[in-house]
């Protein structure tokens, strides 16, 4: 019995750190927008001292989840009668992370291709002083920004008339 709770505690801290992978794995996928996307405040904050790069924000997300992690092993260790509670709480919320990440990732939009690359080329014709994030955001919906950032990424080093259309 006390192999199969030490298997689950260990499974549960596995859990966490995965998830917090995960995440900190979106973060660098997504870094051209997670400074417009982020919902923690204190991530924002990171995001912005750092002027969009992630890599401060991803070394203390890490940082966490080891300290996190830590604690666990230290209340495994020392207090088992606070370790369970306190990692299956851990685990339950990091599943809801999950979910809420996996379930609101930015995906291409649903609806005539045609009418969003023209708001795409309309956004990459503007001047490069416009063609940030904020300016896309107002041509999309938020789940359409990753798809104009990824197009405007891809067409930078074009000119707009080289845009390609879809067709």
């Amino acid at each position: 019995m006390r192999r199969h709770k030490g298997l689950l505690f260990l499974g549960l801290c596995t859990f966490i750190g995965l998830v917090s992978l995960y995440d900190g794995y979106l973060v660098e996928q997504y870094r051209e927008i997670i400074v417009h996307m982020e919902e923690n405040p204190f991530g924002a904050y990171l995001l912005r001292l750092a002027d969009g790069e992630t890599s401060l924000f991803l070394r203390v997300k890490a940082a966490g989840t080891v300290v996190v992690l830590g604690v666990l092993a230290f209340l495994y260790l020392k207090v088992r009668r606070w370790a369970f509670p306190v990692a299956h709480s851990v685990a339950a919320f990091q599943f809801t992370l999950l979910l809420y990440l996996t379930l609101s990732l930015p995906t291409p939009p649903y609806g005539d291709e045609d009418t969003v690359m023209r708001s795409v080329e309309e956004a990459a014709s503007q001047s490069s002083s416009d063609r940030d994030s904020a300016s896309v955001r107002r041509h999309f919906s938020r789940k359409q920004t990753l798809l104009a950032n990824r197009h405007m990424r891809r067409w930078s080093h074009q000119s707009p008339q080289s845009v390609p259309t879809w067709q």
